[in-house]
């Protein structure tokens, strides 16, 4: 995990992506998981990337290659939220996904 603690900003973006390796060897992190690049034969990490509002990045978390991309926003934003100590956060979905659904 590697979070910039120097940002503050009031808004933040949350995306998903997998990271897939040249290789069939699973390990602690890497694991055959769905792939997004259709890489469904070789190993991956699931990654979630928080950037503030000028697009830079806050901060990151890998996940184990086998995890559901709804499964990691609570744990990463979990993560920001306290070492950036917000008060508040405000939650905006794409394909009509809700927040229950991710709880």
């Amino acid at each position: 995990m590697s979070w910039n603690q120097a940002k503050s900003n009031l808004v933040v973006f949350y995306d998903v992506t997998t990271i897939h390796f040249e290789s069939v060897i699973a390990d602690e992190l890497r694991d055959f998981g769905f792939s997004k690049n259709c890489k469904f034969n070789e190993v991956q990490v699931v990654m979630g990337m928080i950037i503030d509002s000028d697009g830079l990045p806050v901060g990151y978390e890998l996940f184990k290659g086998n995890t559901f991309d709804g499964k990691t926003m609570v744990a990463a934003l979990g993560n920001i939220k306290n070492s950036l100590m917000f008060r508040l956060l405000a939650f905006a979905f794409q394909c009509g996904r809700s927040l229950p659904a991710f709880l």
